[in-house]
């Protein structure tokens, strides 16, 4: 699932692990 985050918001991949 974060992986979709991450393609949506690559910039953000630091932030989306962190939540996740």
């Amino acid at each position: 699932m974060k992986g979709i985050i991450t393609l949506l918001l690559p910039v953000d991949d630091a932030r989306t692990v962190s939540i996740y």
